[in-house]
């Protein structure tokens, strides 16, 4: 037992020496390696963009020229010529007229009478400022007036007061006219559109109208004068020459189908009707 004990020691005490001049001869290797050299790091710069030119700046656009206002309710005669719309397209000459030189007018050549209460500076459609209404009032050949409010008169400084009391006198009484006349035909609203028949009775207002409201119309105008006119001669015809004349019947207030004599049944053509009269005539 002793015996393989010792050898057992002895046999240990070997492999470990063994191991030991391994490790030794593997360090010494190592040593003798000469020591890996890693090279610098390089650093490339980044490439500058060059800059972008500046952009050429754009062509400022033309000035529109201001569109010059028709005939008024003081007078009659040359045509205006503006822009229409956005496409640069110029309005057809249009002459318009006075209320009495239009509805002369409209007896005369036997044409419909299209009657509109505004305001210089206003361009809604119920004006005819754009060019599709331009067209049709031309093509449809009636007779076109304008009716503005009396201006307010232009007192220079050192005007005597009497002068100007009789400037402010004639000035209210034209603006008094003119609030009759508007009452007259129903005028509640700016603009508003009168359509006449070649002897001056109204068939029917548009207040504030759109394009498409003001194109119907247009549209439909020489059929709805002619129907007006086949209902006044079957009236003229029943009641007979011994029948009296019927009294005329007195103006109906603002708001009332007579105020501009609506007389188209709108069971024949129910796509004129004429939109309702207001309630009242807003103030001038």
């Amino acid at each position: 037992m002793s015996t393989v004990f010792s050898r057992s020691i002895a046999w240990l005490a070997g492999a470990g020496g063994f191991f030991l001049a391994l490790g030794g001869s593997a360090q010494a290797v190592q040593s003798a390696r000469p020591p890996i050299e890693m090279p610098p790091p390089v650093y490339r710069p980044l490439p500058v963009p060059a800059p972008r030119p500046a952009p050429a700046p754009s062509p400022a656009p033309a000035p529109r020229p201001a569109p010059t206002p028709g005939g008024g309710g003081g007078g009659g005669g040359g045509g205006s010529v503006a822009v229409g719309g956005s496409s640069g397209e110029a309005l057809p000459d249009l002459a318009w007229y006075a209320l009495d030189e239009g509805l002369a007018k409209g007896r005369q050549d036997k044409r419909p009478v299209i009657v509109v209460f505004t305001t210089p500076e206003c361009r809604a459609p119920g004006t005819f400022e754009h060019i599709v209404l331009r067209e049709l009032l031309v093509e449809c050949r009636a007779v076109p007036v304008k009716v503005l409010p009396p201006p307010a008169p232009a007192v220079a400084a050192g005007t005597p007061a009497a002068e100007q009391r009789a400037l402010q006198e004639k000035h209210q009484a034209a603006l008094k006219s003119y609030r009759e006349l508007a009452l007259k035909y129903g005028a509640g609203a700016n603009p508003t559109v009168v359509f006449l028949t070649p002897g001056g009775e109204a068939l029917g207002a548009l207040h504030a109208p759109s394009v498409p409201q003001v194109k119907q119309w247009l549209m439909e105008l020489p059929k709805t004068v002619k129907t007006w006119e086949d209902l006044k001669a079957r009236a003229a015809c029943a009641e007979g020459p011994a029948q009296p004349a019927r009294p005329a019947p007195a103006p109906a207030a603002a708001g009332a189908a007579g105020a501009v004599g609506m007389i188209v049944p709108q069971e024949l053509y129910p796509d004129t009707a004429p939109q309702p009269l207001p309630g009242k005539l807003e103030k001038m």
